[in-house]
């Protein structure tokens, strides 16, 4: 089984930015080429939370074709996670 740690240690409101899905995505394919059964997604500790995307990133959108990749990415992501 395949830990995943969202986070830095302290942090308590942790956001999806790019470069967290992309070290997301990147720890998904680790795990699938070492070929783990399954995937645990935790934090560093107790008092952390994941809040989903970046509001700001989402916010800051003023092309809808860019919106509609951002998010057809962000819903691979999660796709492939659920099939693990």
């Amino acid at each position: 089984v395949a830990i995943i740690r969202l986070g830095a240690p302290g942090e308590r409101a942790v956001s999806l930015t790019a470069t967290r899905l992309g070290s997301f995505e990147r720890a998904m394919e680790r795990a699938e080429f070492e070929k783990k059964t399954g995937v645990v997604i935790t934090g560093t500790g107790p008092d952390m939370f994941c809040v989903g995307a970046d509001v700001s990133v989402i916010q800051s959108v003023e092309d809808p074709a860019y919106g509609a990749s951002l998010a057809i990415e962000g819903q691979r992501i999660y796709d492939r996670l659920d099939r693990s």
